[in-house]
């Protein structure tokens, strides 16, 4: 599983790639680069909308509502589920039906 100081970190970066983009669009920061932030900030959100279909799965093991699972995911991708699929596969399997 990956070190909890570490996930934080790329969850702050990706937060602040998303914050550069939103200048960018907002017109607070002019150039070549802050389009490049916009571009690259859809593009991780793109991608992080096919995680959300092909890990529906795992992102419906988060204990909250699931809109909120949904958000994180769309924010973070696996980042978010990655650690939620960890978990689920380190925890013992119940058999049904034996006593």
């Amino acid at each position: 599983m990956m070190p909890v100081l570490m996930l934080r970190t790329m969850q702050l970066l990706c937060l602040g790639l998303y914050g550069l983009g939103v200048a960018a669009l907002g017109g607070w920061w002019s150039g070549a680069v802050p389009m490049w932030c916009w571009r690259a900030s859809l593009a991780i959100w793109a991608v992080h909308g096919l995680e959300l279909v092909l890990a529906r799965r795992w992102v419906a093991l988060h204990t909250g509502p699931y809109w909120h699972s949904v958000l994180l995911t769309l924010l973070f991708g696996a980042l978010h589920w990655w650690p939620l699929k960890t978990r689920a596969e380190q925890a013992p399997h119940q058999d049904s039906g034996q006593a």
